[in-house]
């Protein structure tokens, strides 16, 4: 495991004089960095909804920006709302 060490007390708090302020900070590759999280996260929430969980963050395609002053262009705040109201009052009602 390839690791480095960095002297990182300078930008915690200045230290007292009595101190020891030698820090070291041990970096790991990120694919075990990964890899850890991922073990962790099926052991606390089941390999089911680890998998739904990280399926979140997965990088899309196409420019957000753009895609959505398309999709919102005719809309206002006013009628975001309506439909916002219409669409909680329609999931509520019996």
């Amino acid at each position: 495991m390839l690791q480095h060490r960095f002297d990182l007390s300078h930008k915690i708090r200045a230290p007292s004089p009595a101190e020891n302020t030698a820090m070291n900070a041990v970096i790991q590759p990120l694919s075990e960095v990964n890899q850890r999280a991922k073990n962790i996260l099926i052991q606390e929430l089941g390999a089911v909804d680890a998998m739904r969980f990280l399926n979140q963050f997965q990088v899309g395609s196409g420019d957000y920006t753009a895609e959505r002053g398309q999709l919102f262009k005719d809309d206002t705040i006013k009628s975001i709302v309506a439909g916002i109201r219409a669409q909680r009052m329609s999931t509520t009602a019996p």
